[in-house]
């Protein structure tokens, strides 16, 4: 709508794009040296927090945020996959920001049996390890691969850490 977002910050950007559901919006966008308009009706926008798709026989489970739905659903979407007998999986947290520490313990807990550490919190006067709750869904010899990247962060920590202090998955990124 005429206002150059270039130079400012990402979140005053997304503040100046964002606006009262129906409305709409005018941007003009430059990307890889070509230009192009497009006009945008603003409504809520939902993202999956899982998406799950296969490589031949290798499941691929893509985690885009760790919240509530991924602590309700995650476990009986991998029982699916489970139940299709893969010859591995990897585990895609490339470019996760995080998410609820719950629902990351949680994630784990899909993959390493029942009591595993995921994750210890040390405070001054104070020390707590969070261990798994429910046995695995996934069968814990199904070959498995993590994903990670610099834009991984917080939850996704946790979780690439605990797969690879338990010798579960192979990190790669």
């Amino acid at each position: 709508d005429g206002f150059q977002l270039s130079n400012i910050g990402f979140l005053e950007a997304v503040d100046k794009v964002r606006g009262k559901k129906g409305t709409e919006v005018h941007l003009k966008i430059r990307r890889n040296g070509f230009e192009f308009e497009v006009d945008v009706v603003r409504d809520r926008i939902s993202l999956p927090e899982v998406v799950i798709t296969w490589q031949g026989d290798i499941a691929i489970v893509e985690i885009t945020q760790f919240g509530r739905i991924t602590l309700e659903r995650l476990g009986s979407q991998l029982a699916e996959v489970q139940a299709k007998d893969p010859k591995g999986l990897i585990l895609d947290l490339r470019n996760h920001p995080g998410g609820l520490l719950t629902a990351a313990i949680s994630v784990v807990g899909h993959f390493l049996p029942k009591g595993s550490p995921v994750v210890t919190i040390k405070s001054r006067n104070s020390e707590r390890t969070d261990r798994t709750l429910l046995d695995p869904v996934i069968d814990t010899s199904l070959p498995m691969v993590l994903l990670v990247n610099d834009g991984s962060a917080s939850a996704s920590e946790i979780v690439a850490g605990a797969l690879q202090d338990a010798k579960r998955a192979t990190d790669v990124g």
